[in-house]
């Protein structure tokens, strides 16, 4: 008997809906204020904004979404010891579990994906989450 294989990309997948979706949540863990104003500095620096007034830069960070923006960021802010508490701390808050999550013994039982720039960045996620 000959076996066949199918291979599918995820996408595809998802697309076709042969595989249960994800639950995709993201937070900020900048306040939309000091986003505003990382972005806002970083265009002045730049010599192809040079010539713009203010009121000319603020339209353009406003029309920027949300991946453009992120872009424009320092990757050190994802980097920095505080960052890093912060998304373990909106991991594991308790309304956040109680309320989204299947509990098994009396504690919830999640599964979570991250993404990190390196091996390195994610064994440094990594060390809090084990204490």
């Amino acid at each position: 008997m000959e076996k066949f294989y199918i291979r599918i990309q995820s996408k595809n997948a998802l697309e076709d809906k042969a595989v249960l979706g994800f639950q995709v949540e993201h937070e900020d863990t900048i306040d939309s204020e000091s986003l505003y104003k990382k972005i806002y500095d970083g265009l002045s620096n730049e010599t192809k904004y040079a010539e713009y007034t203010p009121e000319e830069l603020a339209n353009e960070v406003e029309a920027m979404d949300n991946i453009q923006k992120e872009k424009m960021l320092d990757r050190s802010i994802y980097e920095n010891d505080k960052h890093i508490q912060e998304v373990i701390h909106k991991m594991f808050r308790p309304n956040n579990a109680y309320t989204k999550f299947d509990f098994g013994n009396g504690r919830p039982r999640k599964s979570a994906i991250l993404t990190t720039s390196s091996i390195d960045m994610a064994n440094v996620i990594i060390m809090p989450l084990k204490k």
